[in-house]
């Protein structure tokens, strides 16, 4: 009787912590309902895996770059063979980048960018552009100061691209944030008027 009594009180609570999803009919938990300590374990199952790359490769350094890719694509200036991003396939970096506009990522923004692509979180875009011009970089190295990985962002079309390829993306709100925080221009119109007045860079 006792188990019986159990049992029932386990899948009454358990339907009571579901809703049911009306894309598809599927039961999704409610979040609010899940204690603490099992964050990552919800996080986990939401994105159906951690990125063991990046719990394997710790960062030990990064930077953020503010860059000028619409120009000269692929000209094989400076050793650049890529097309847009902050990094070609050498690890040689694009030669239009605004040295004056490089920060160096501070011990809490490093631990804080490691946490996100550990648990790489896929999100809806609600807009977003076909083109890829991005304007900003950030380069990772690890403490035998080896690059480890890089990311190319547009934050003005909401597009980025990540080597080595990640399992999802870091919401733009983020890096809108962290160009903030480094005092590096993000705005569509700061980045414009870069752009216009230093032509050549």
């Amino acid at each position: 009787m006792v188990v019986r009594i159990s049992l029932i009180l386990f899948f009454s609570c358990f339907i009571f912590a579901c809703e049911e999803d009306p894309k598809d009919g599927s039961f999704e938990a409610d979040s609010s309902l899940i204690d603490e300590s099992r964050v990552y374990e919800q996080e986990s199952e939401i994105n159906r895996s951690i990125d063991t790359y990046w719990v394997e490769n710790q960062i030990d350094s990064a930077h953020m770059y503010v860059y000028n890719s619409e120009i000269n694509k692929n000209t094989g200036q400076n050793g650049y063979s890529g097309d847009v991003e902050i990094l070609d396939d050498s690890m040689v970096f694009h030669p239009y980048v605004f040295t004056d506009l490089t920060k160096a990522l501070n011990y809490a923004q490093i631990s804080n960018l490691q946490q996100r692509l550990k648990f790489n979180t896929t999100y809806e875009v609600m807009y977003g552009a076909d083109c890829f011009n991005p304007h900003h970089g950030v380069v990772m190295w690890n403490e035998k100061h080896e690059i480890i990985g890089h990311i190319s962002i547009c934050i003005m079309c909401s597009t980025s691209k990540y080597f080595p390829k990640a399992l999802g993306e870091i919401e733009m709100d983020y890096w809108e944030e962290l160009a903030a925080e480094l005092g590096l221009p993000w705005q569509r119109e700061e980045i414009m008027d870069l752009i216009d007045s230093r032509p050549w860079e």
